[in-house]
């Protein structure tokens, strides 16, 4: 039902807009001033727009991914009905909101867009969640709220391809967000998940290369998130969920309002939202127990030496024979090496050892209780907040001012325990001890565990100015200046080392603290270790600055065949800088601070974008019809400022470096279409990826001695370099790394591109390749000496003297020698990424829309060095999946919407890649099969809108009831004794209902 006041006809396309979820783009001067009737009735968007238009001289054409575009009447502007991007600084409907060139899923790179009517139906929890299980190019594998024995935060990450968060860029409404700080990585991926999916409008990704557009770090890909800021009226949103099991309750409190004080010259627009989750333990899901059962069936011997947190204590002959039981208590001897005693044991001595007895060979299944286990936190319990604003003002009828701003609050907390299990040695004669062996006992600790707190603070705020130019160009002029927060947190005890003599001889402890029995009464053994325990916590607060200055052109430069050829131009200077800030360290000794030093990125680009097309769809050669080509190119120059470190033995000494690195970077691509049914596409595009501070920051040491650096200098006969002064040795870190260099060279078939009387299906393969990867060059100093020529810069001499030259050296002295870190890896992912949307003919008299999108991924893989051996990472724990994908059917009438959308994760592999640096992996012996089997996860939707008249004060209201993961279905097991016992590429919460109520006012 379609119901739309009379009046101005900007606020009739606004409340259309709204009302059907659709983007309606128009420059703000094409409708000033023009009025139009009320509509109502049962019409499609087509038909109300075309209502609303009728006899305004304004007309309007339907871009294949959903987006209607108004033009001025007779004369056409765009003379492309095919699509196309379409600059927002041309079509400037919504000018201040996407700095981005707008890009759609027909566009000459191979695009994703996530549309409103795609968000509509989001029961995610946050963006992150969402862009993991509708974005198949997304292989992140674990989400930070998942990964609760770091640092429990709940911040968000993107890894398009899986080649590396740091190669992913995320923009918010084009533009760069203050990066976030990290100790050791520097300037890190910003944190989104603040952003309530209610303030999105839709979300572009572009799974490709894309430096040529974007700059520094897109060489994965770039994911843009364009939010919802052109609104007039208000709108209150309440959102609240709940599990089947009635846990993991969430709640959201959504406001909007958008107005104009002075007849549509200004607009204003604010939002704000908040969000809260219940606390999620590990015993309120069976996983840790399924876990624990899995390993001790098939590999007890791992799971002794792994301190599993069982409701026991567990014992062990320290040298693996079988244990005897002291002469005191008959002398027997077991019939295993280990045997455990629950903790609630409650008996006679005699008692136990009866038990213990009968346990031996028997491993404990029973997750430890409380704050050693079952009641610590199974996933982190988020809070955020959000602020968004945005105001225009029309100076004139050729400028424009406008300010735009956010503030993103994200706060993850969880509780863990400190130890999996407090381990214990002691000896044959030790007091407590009811064996003749030496023993391992591996008890809980209730009492010791870690509280970790992250708090993420994102703010950016834009200010700038909109001018119409002569000959239909615009420019734009713009500022920028934010703030990123990394605030980190964590508070608990440990236990000292002096706790060991106390359980190697069971007598009291030197200060006098009790005797540490472990096979008495538990409540005493706890209170007795609790005696040795001390304070212990870290704190780090981060933050970086960030400022931007940009300057954008865009227009036509000429009248093709195809359509006006256009450019696009940008330069932009932008600092980014990680002030000195303190970590303390909290131990019983007291506290200890170190300093983060001051670190400074200063990056400044150029960048022209031109889209030609130069033949029309009608043009006689079919195989040139709609020929468009693109073209951009960017130079980015990088600046950083950083300190380095000099050991000499007796001080530290610290000497500030600036470091420079420039390139010049592409994207070229074209497209045509064959018929109207056709369309090809394929492009080429390079990026580059700036070294990180710490990859710069060089720490060296001060040799004085030849034991320790016995080096010789082969242009000096042989010579030990310490013989001629000492020299610096560079251990980590170099000045000459230069960029990860990337590209992406992409071929695809569009089938019906309109997606107007059949499926619209799109076919794209791409090849990804990332050289010059940073990584240890594992090179020695005197390998380095010895081929000099092949490694330049890595040795420092000084000039050559005349004496030296007479004793017939060949180069002056060493002084300083550089291995460490060099470009030297290559990663190379190929993807095959698979969309279809189809509108059928009405059911039921309702209109059906069918969806989806997948990606094949057969290969990531990676060396660290030239001519090493390739390292195959899909399939594995820590790599993408082969296949990934969701499919999904609409249908609507009127007001009614119901949404089916079904998740597929394919087969993987419990193990660690030969990629990663885990060494010991034991999940194969754990578990029952050496697979993690695909599975398919379902979420019903249903939304109903209510309409009340505009003359109410609630004018509508939108009931959404949505049910996710619809048949309950569990994550697979994976036993591994530092996981949460389930594949964390799975929702751990299971089963979940959400009831969403949105009034528009």
């Amino acid at each position: 039902m379609v119901d739309v006041r009379a009046g101005a006809l900007q606020d009739a396309l606004t409340e259309l807009a709204r009302e059907n979820g659709v983007d309606i783009l128009y420059s703000a001067d094409l409708v000033r001033g023009r009025k139009t009737s009320a509509i109502k009735g049962r019409l499609t968007t087509q038909q109300a727009l075309a209502l609303l238009l009728t006899g305004s001289g304004v007309g309007y054409r339907l871009t294949p991914d959903g987006v209607f575009v108004l033009f001025e009447l007779p004369r056409q502007q765009i003379a492309d009905p095919g699509d196309g991007a379409i600059s927002e600084v041309l079509v400037v409907g919504r000018r201040s909101q996407n700095a981005d060139i707008r890009r759609t899923e027909n566009d000459i790179q191979p695009y994703d867009v996530l549309g409103p009517r795609d968000l509509r139906v989001a029961v995610q929890d946050n963006l992150d969640q969402y862009l993991r299980e509708r974005l198949p190019a997304n292989a992140q594998v674990i989400s930070p709220s998942q990964y609760v024995n770091d640092t429990g935060g709940a911040n968000s990450a993107v890894d398009l391809r899986g080649v590396g968060l740091q190669r992913t860029l995320v923009l918010v409404d084009g533009r760069r967000l203050p990066s976030m700080p990290s100790r050791v990585a520097g300037l890190e991926q910003s944190d989104i998940n603040a952003i309530p999916l209610g303030a999105v409008e839709r979300i572009e990704t572009l799974t490709a290369t894309a430096g040529g557009i974007h700059g520094p770090t897109a060489i994965g890909g770039v994911v843009n998130i364009v939010l919802k800021r052109d609104y007039r009226g208000a709108d209150l949103a309440v959102v609240s969920g709940v599990s089947s099991r009635g846990d993991a309750a969430h709640g959201r409190v959504e406001g909007r309002i958008g107005f104009t004080p002075d007849g549509g010259r200004t607009d204003v627009m604010l939002a704000a939202s908040y969000s809260a989750a219940e606390k999620l333990s590990v015993g309120q899901r069976d996983y840790a127990r399924r876990s624990l059962e899995w390993q001790a069936q098939n590999f007890p011997v791992a799971f002794l030496l792994q301190q599993r947190p069982a409701n026991a204590i567990t014992v062990r002959s320290s040298q693996g024979e079988p244990l005897r039981l002291d002469p005191a208590y008959g002398g027997t001897t077991l019939t295993s090496s280990y045997t455990f005693l629950p903790i609630d044991f409650h008996g006679t001595e005699q008692e136990k050892v009866a038990l213990l007895t009968a346990n031996a060979g028997k491993l404990p299944t029973t997750p430890a209780t409380g704050m050693a286990g079952d009641e610590t936190s199974l996933i982190s319990t988020p809070e955020t907040y959000s602020v968004l604003f945005s105001v225009r003002h029309q100076i004139s009828d050729q400028v424009e001012a406008f300010v735009d701003g956010m503030q993103l609050h994200n706060q993850g907390r969880a509780e863990t325990p400190r130890y999996l299990a407090l381990r214990s040695v002691s000896h044959a004669n030790a007091v407590g001890n009811l064996f003749a062996n030496g023993v391992i006992f591996d008890y809980p600790v209730p009492g010791i565990f870690d509280e970790k707190v992250v708090t993420t603070d994102v703010r950016r705020a834009t200010g700038g100015l909109i001018v119409g130019l002569p000959r239909q160009w615009q420019a734009s002029a713009d500022y920028t200046v934010g703030r990123s927060m990394f605030d980190m947190r964590r508070n608990g005890m440990t236990v000292t080392s002096d706790i060991g003599n106390a359980l190697w001889n069971g007598l009291a402890g030197a200060a006098g603290q009790a005797p540490v029995i472990p096979l008495g009464d538990f409540a005493a053994l706890q209170a007795a270790t609790l005696a040795y325990a001390a304070p212990s916590g870290q704190h780090s607060r981060l933050k970086t600055q960030f400022s931007s200055g940009v300057i954008r052109a865009a227009g036509p430069l000429a009248t093709l065949p195809g359509g006006p050829l256009s450019a696009t131009l940008l330069g932009e200077v932008r600092r980014e800088r990680m002030p000195e800030t303190d970590y303390f360290v909290f131990s019983r000794t007291g506290t200890s601070k170190s300093l983060t030093p001051d670190r400074v990125q200063l990056v400044k680009s150029g960048y022209v974008e031109l889209r030609a097309p130069l033949l029309s769809r009608d043009a006689g050669f079919a195989l040139a019809r709609g020929l468009e080509l693109q073209l951009a190119l960017r130079r980015d120059a990088v600046e950083t400022t950083f300190p380095d470190t000099i050991l000499t033995g007796t001080s530290t000494r610290q000497v500030r470096t600036s470091v420079h690195n420039a390139d010049n970077v592409f994207t070229v691509g074209a497209r045509v279409f064959p018929t109207d049914w056709l369309m090809l596409r394929a492009s080429a595009a390079t990026g580059e990826s700036p070294p990180d501070m710490s990859q710069l920051q060089q720490l060296g040491i001060i040799a004085t001695s030849y034991g320790v650096y016995p080096f010789n200098d082969p242009k000096r006969g042989g010579r030990p370099i310490i013989a001629d002064g000492p020299f610096v040795v560079g251990r980590s870190g170099w000045h000459d790394i230069g960029n990860e260099k990337g590209e992406t060279r992409s071929a695809g078939v569009v089938l019906n591109p309109s997606g107007r009387n059949g499926p619209r299906l799109s076919i794209d393969a791409s090849r990804v390749e990332i050289r010059d990867e940073i990584g240890a060059s594992g090179l020695n100093a005197q390998q380095i000496l010895e081929h000099e020529e092949d490694y330049p810069n890595r040795v420092i001499r000084e000039p050559l003297s005349d004496a030296d030259a007479a004793l017939g050296y060949t180069a002056g002295r060493v002084t300083a020698l550089y291995g460490g870190l060099g470009n030297i890896g290559t990663t190379i992912a190929e993807t095959v990424d698979f969309q279809m949307d189809w509108t059928l003919e009405p059911v039921f008299d309702g209109d059906t829309r069918l969806y989806g999108a997948a990606t094949w991924q057969p290969t990531l893989k990676s060396r660290r060095k030239p001519g090493g051996p390739w390292l195959d990472r899909v399939g594995f724990r820590d790599g993408p999946l082969e296949w990934r994908g969701n499919a999904g059917v609409q249908w609507e009438r009127g007001p009614l919407l119901l949404d089916l959308n079904a998740q597929y994760l394919g087969r993987s592999s419990p193990r660690f890649s030969p990629y990663s640096v885990v060494l010991i992996q034991t999940t194969v012996q754990n578990q029952k099969r050496s697979y993690i089997p695909s599975r398919v996860y379902f979420d019903l939707t249903a939304r109903r809108r209510f309409e009340f008249g505009a003359d109410r004060s609630l004018q509508s209201l939108d009931v959404r009831f949505a049910v996710r993961n619809l048949l309950d279905t569990t994550p697979p097991i994976v036993p591994d004794p530092n996981h949460m016992g389930y594949d964390y590429r799975s929702d751990p919460r299971r089963r979940r209902f959400e009831l969403s109520l949105v009034g528009h006012f």
